[in-house]
C-alpha cells in the first residue's frame, strides 16, 4: 500500500505520523500472515513425509517378519475383508426389504450386522412396524373424514351470516340453489309456498 492510498484510507486530514504508523501496522500483519502461511506448508509437507515415512516403515517391518506372522496378518486381513463383504450383502438384502420406505442410510445402517438372519429380522420388524403404523394412520384419517360433515353449509352466507335468506338464495348460481334447494326442502318450500 502506498502512502496516497493510506492518505485516501485515513482522510485528507492524516498526519504523516497517522500514515506511517497505518503503513507500519499494516506491513506487520502481512509479514505476520507471510510466517503463518510459511509454518502451515512446513507441516503439510512434515505430514506428507509422514504418510511416506509410515507406508516405509510398514514395508520394512513386514519385511522382518517370520513366515507365521506374515500368514497371521494375511489371515487378519482376510477376515476383515469377509466381515466387509457380509455386512455389505446383509445391507444389499436388509435395503430390498426396506425398499420404497425412503429411510436414511443411518437407519438401514444401524439394522445391518455380519449375521444375516439377524439383520433382516431386524428388518422385517422395522418394515411390519411401519407398514402397521401406515395402517392405522389411513384408518384413523378415513374414520375422522367419514364422521365429518365435508358438505358446503348453504346456511352460510358469505357475510358471516349463518342463515340464508330468500333474497341470498336468488343471488346464488342455478347449481348452488339446486344443492340448497336438494339439502333443505321444506325451507325452500316456505320461500315459494309449495308443498
Amino acid at each position: 500500500m502506498s502512502r496516497e492510498d493510506a492518505k485516501k484510507i485515513l482522510g485528507e486530514n492524516a498526519t504523516e505520523d497517522q500514515i506511517t504508523n497505518l503503513l507500519n501496522t499494516l506491513h506487520a500483519n502481512e509479514q505476520a500472515l507471510k510466517e503463518q502461511i510459511a509454518t502451515k506448508d512446513k507441516q503439510l509437507q512434515q505430514y506428507s513425509d509422514y504418510d511416506q515415512i509410515k507406508s516405509q516403515l510398514d514395508e520394512i517391518n513386514k519385511s522382518k517378519m517370520t513366515e507365521q506372522e506374515k500368514l497371521e496378518e494375511a489371515r487378519k486381513e482376510i477376515e476383515k475383508n469377509l466381515r466387509e463383504s457380509r455386512i455389505t450383502k446383509n445391507k444389499a438384502k436388509v435395503m430390498t426389504v426396506l425398499a420404497g420406505l425412503n429411510l436414511d442410510d443411518e437407519i438401514v445402517d444401524s439394522l445391518v450386522g455380519e449375521d444375516e438372519n439377524v439383520s433382516l429380522d431386524k428388518a422385517n420388524k422395522l418394515k411390519a412396524r411401519l407398514d402397521n403404523l401406515r395402517e392405522e394412520t389411513i384408518k384413523k384419517t378415513t374414520q375422522e373424514l367419514t364422521q365429518k360433515n365435508l358438505k358446503p353449509d348453504m346456511n352460510e352466507a358469505d357475510d358471516g351470516n349463518k342463515s340464508m335468506t330468500k333474497e341470498k338464495f336468488e343471488k346464488l348460481s342455478y347449481t348452488e340453489q339446486k344443492a340448497f334447494k336438494d339439502a333443505n326442502l321444506d325451507t325452500y318450500h316456505s320461500w315459494y309456498n309449495k308443498k
